[in-house]
């Protein structure tokens, strides 16, 4: 353990006056550079204290009896450092001696952090700094509390401001703001005792958002932009999603993809879906899930298909449409399950079977093509255009 050397300098006078003025404390390190300095009144410390390492470099400074009664208290950065002569040298006295003074000559570098206290409690500014004195953090305390605006500031840009909120007593309450080292926001609104309320703005994976909030839960419009496009919009009631919603594509700026409606936070009821705002298709959704009949289009009001669907499956016949409206397809399902299919040429003449294992194809005059018969030993039958059986083969 360091041994330290008391000096007190006493300033002479009559014994009234020796109790009311102050009196200079310094501690030496065991290298007879100071440790600390400053003055006593009536038993207390009283104006600046200084400390300094052993090295002779000052490493804080102390304020007492500022506004109120608060402490300021100011850290320092380490200086570069200058390395003292080896004893073991032989050196003049002198240059030794002047090594030393070199080394306690009490060079300030930058500030690293400063603060106030109130009875021992942070109450007031504290402030951080880089090693060039830059600002890098500006919060005020009230009773070690966060209280009041906050500031953060950027490491490799000096004055950039990259984060700004207000505290009421350790919660966040007031504007809120918080940007990257590019200078672009990631969050910006206001907090209530602790929670999101009102218009807030955010960034998350490349969409900006603007949300809105009632006391911290998602509450009216919430938008989602891509390259400053909306790309979805809908709404919240009490944190979840109700109401009409709206889906955009990003490559056809504008232009509609999926409309629908949410209802408890799942989609239910008619949902749409369209390219170059043309209807493609529309669907009944039932507390999230299809169930209902679905259609899809050529354009508008020219149906494509259509089918009844149960529980996400479709369980009715498959009709699909021609653009002339004629029937090109049926199939059978049963809870997603193809049971036979007929497809027809635009003549309505049959193009193509599938029924009790047997596939069968025709020609647009409506005569057999060929036919497989699935089995443990299958056929396979052809025909020409003429209706002639050109061959019938076995397979196992």
């Amino acid at each position: 353990m360091q041994r330290l050397f008391f000096l007190i300098g006493i300033i002479s006078g009559s014994l009234t006056c020796q109790a009311q003025t102050p009196k200079t404390v310094v501690v030496y390190h065991y290298k007879k550079l100071k440790a600390s300095e400053g003055q006593m009144l009536n038993g207390q410390k009283t104006g600046t204290w200084t400390t300094w390492n052993s090295n002779g470099e000052i490493t804080s400074e102390t304020v007492y009896d500022q506004d109120g009664g608060r402490i300021k208290h100011i850290f320092y950065y380490d200086p570069p450092w200058i390395e003292l002569p080896r004893k073991d040298l032989i050196l003049p006295k002198e240059a030794y001696e002047a090594a030393i003074l070199t080394q306690n000559s009490g060079v300030k570098t930058h500030p690293r952090i400063t603060y106030y206290t109130l009875n021992g409690l942070k109450d007031g500014l504290r402030m951080t700094y880089d090693a060039n004195g830059n600002k890098l953090t500006e919060e005020g305390y009230v009773r070690d509390t966060l209280n009041g605006m906050s500031f953060f500031f950027s490491r490799t840009t000096p004055g950039l401001l990259l984060k700004k909120a207000t505290y009421f007593m350790g919660r966040y309450n007031g504007y809120f703001m918080e940007k990257t080292e590019d200078g672009k926001y990631l969050e910006e609104g206001a907090y209530v005792d602790g929670k999101k309320h009102g218009k807030w703005n955010s960034v998350q994976n490349g969409q900006h958002i603007i949300a809105n909030y009632r006391y911290g839960i998602l509450n009216g419009s919430y938008v989602v932009f891509v390259n400053e496009e909306p790309v979805l919009t809908l709404k919240y009631i009490d944190g979840k999603k109700n109401g009409e919603f709206t889906e955009y594509s990003i490559k056809e700026n504008d232009r509609i993809r999926f409309s629908g409606t949410y209802v408890n936070n799942v989609k239910h009821g008619m949902v749409r879906h369209y390219k170059n705002n043309v209807l493609q298709a529309d669907w009944v959704m039932k507390n999230g899930v299809r169930d209902g009949l679905q259609h899809y289009w050529y354009r508008d009001s020219v149906i494509k298909s259509v089918s009844l669907v149960r529980d996400n499956k479709i369980d009715s016949v498959r009709t699909t449409y021609y653009e002339s409206g004629k029937i090109d397809t049926l199939q059978w399902y049963h809870k997603g399950l193809l049971l036979k299919t007929r497809a027809f040429y635009e003549n309505s003449k049959p193009k193509y079977q599938f029924e009790n294992y047997t596939e069968t194809e025709y020609y647009p005059d409506g005569k057999k093509r060929r036919q497989v018969v699935y089995g443990e030993k299958s056929s396979v039958t052809t025909w020409d255009e003429k209706g002639r059986k050109l061959k019938t083969e076995e397979r196992r």
